[in-house]
């Protein structure tokens, strides 16, 4: 499963183009536009070495980002917002965040931001909608059994409500 998440990377420079525009135009998100642009751009480094777009997931860094997920977020009081991103992109990235970037980058993709307009072929832009749902809750599942909450995790949760409700309905009473 955690494979299968990271295989979704190979759509990186889509992901950036959806989460920055989404950044762009967001006037009420719950992460700080700042953040989550210095997550996606941050992400690129990691995606640039394993070369995440051309070639199947490093076993090793598979591991690696598990074990990341495994430990407890550490936030120092002396942390800055403007670092933040830090702790949980590059050598210390998380599934958490993964998740999180790809439910943002899909509700982005439904609103038809990005490469993908109104006019694009539909199909393309739904199954790539659909992996990155599929891929956004695994993180989800991944996050549950072995991360203890922290703040990405919440992000996490919250993104994938609202894009899981996109793409599937609310059927709430």
């Amino acid at each position: 499963m955690a494979t299968d998440v990271m295989k979704t990377l190979r759509h990186f420079t889509l992901i950036r183009e959806l989460v920055l525009d989404y950044c762009e135009g967001c006037q009420s998100g719950v992460v700080p536009t700042p953040m989550e642009a210095d997550a996606v751009n941050a992400l690129r480094s990691t995606v640039d070495k394993f070369d995440l777009m051309n070639s199947l997931p490093d076993p090793n860094l598979v591991a690696t980002v598990l074990g990341n997920t495994s430990r407890p977020l550490s936030i120092s009081a002396s942390l800055t917002s403007r670092e933040f991103y830090k702790i949980y992109t590059g050598d210390n990235l998380r599934f958490e965040t993964i998740g999180w970037l790809l439910a943002t980058a899909g509700r982005a993709l439904l609103w038809a931001l990005g490469k993908f307009r109104q006019d694009d072929d539909s199909l393309q832009r739904t199954r790539l909608a659909d992996e990155m749902l599929r891929s956004s809750t695994a993180c989800l599942v991944i996050c549950s059994l072995v991360s203890p909450v922290n703040d990405i995790m919440i992000w996490l949760f919250h993104e994938n409500l609202l894009f899981t409700s996109m793409m599937c309905g609310y059927s709430g009473k």
